[in-house]
């Protein structure tokens, strides 16, 4: 078994693979929960900092694939976290995949070890993999390699007070449905985001979401996601001509919630920041609302469950101290 970080011009074997891997997925759940065939153009854009996608072969025949992200962390003590990356523009797949003749004969569990040494001897201290709940084949190959699943997990040298990682659900809505129509906060304006909003922006992040960013995330961190172009569309929740509450959406239909400032919460500004987003994208032609929500974010899955979104499926964090 041949391992490399796979060459300029090999995307297209990395798409091939995925979408033979992940065809009985496609078939069975399919677009609704989030499994599309991929391109090598979308392979394109997994190139960036920090992150390998690796290939391996027999006798010069490719076979598999692992996307692999290194991030060094500064808490009571430094140190590096290796992730098996998810496909998050779909969030139903992984970027790690063995063609169907390969599986089940060891491949898998062969090239994550080798993989899981590489890292161990370049000074990685823990490795996470996310995998849904219904993956019995990923459940017991994590397993055997030593991984452990815990529904919140705190990692001393992260932080004894904020988990290192979390279980999340995936949420869905079949936008060709009716949307449920709460209660609404009349005064609250919904508009799109402008660059003006950004300091009240931060603020949000800061107070709802430090898992996004950090916490006390600097502006420029703020101004650079305000410009990757993640989201389709980005709606503000302005009261008194400050915004106050955020929410985004991209164009696979995929909900980010920065959130609502804390001393505007629990007067209806999230419910009709969120109303007002699922009917944004139904005028946009979208017909899935797909969220994946930790379940450390209880108000994030009540207004799911108010929305009656189908809480799907759990997906599991699995992790190995190296």
């Amino acid at each position: 078994m041949n391992i490399q970080p796979i060459a300029d011009g090999q995307e297209t074997i990395i798409a091939e693979i995925h979408n033979q891997a992940f065809q009985p997925w496609l078939e069975s759940l399919g677009q609704l929960y989030g499994y599309h065939k991929i391109t090598s153009q979308d392979v394109l854009s997994w190139k960036e900092k920090n992150k390998t996608v690796w290939l391996t072969s027999i006798n010069t025949t490719p076979i598999a694939y692992a996307h692999c992200s290194v991030d060094e962390f500064v808490g009571s003590s430094t140190f590096k976290k290796l992730v098996f990356v998810e496909t998050l523009e779909s969030l139903g797949q992984s970027k790690l995949a063995v063609l169907p003749k390969y599986q089940r004969k060891g491949v898998a569990k062969s090239f994550l070890q080798k993989l899981l040494d590489h890292y161990c001897q370049n000074n990685v201290q823990i490795a996470l993999v996310l995998a849904y709940s219904d993956n019995e084949a990923s459940s017991k190959l994590l397993t055997s390699l030593g991984f452990t699943h815990q529904k919140v997990f705190y990692y001393e040298p992260f932080s004894l007070e904020e988990p290192f990682s979390v279980d999340s659900v995936l949420a869905t809505f079949n936008l060709h449905n009716p949307i449920p129509i709460p209660r609404l906060n009349k005064d609250v304006v919904i508009r799109l985001i402008k660059e003006d909003d950004l300091s009240n922006i931060r603020l949000i992040f800061d107070e709802s979401r430090p898992d996004a960013f950090g916490p006390h995330p600097s502006i420029e961190r703020i101004r650079e996601w305000y410009h990757s172009g993640w989201g389709e569309v980005t709606l503000i929740a302005e009261l008194s001509g400050e915004a106050v509450g955020c929410m985004e959406f991209t164009s696979q239909g995929i909900i980010g919630i920065p959130g609502v400032l804390k001393e505007f919460q629990g007067k209806g500004v999230g419910t009709t920041l969120f109303y007002n987003l699922l009917r944004t994208m139904q005028e946009r032609g979208h017909y899935i609302a797909l969220a994946d929500t930790g379940y450390i974010l209880e108000d994030a899955i009540r207004m799911y469950k108010r929305f009656q979104f189908n809480l799907c499926r759990e997906l599991w964090s699995w992790v190995k101290i190296l």
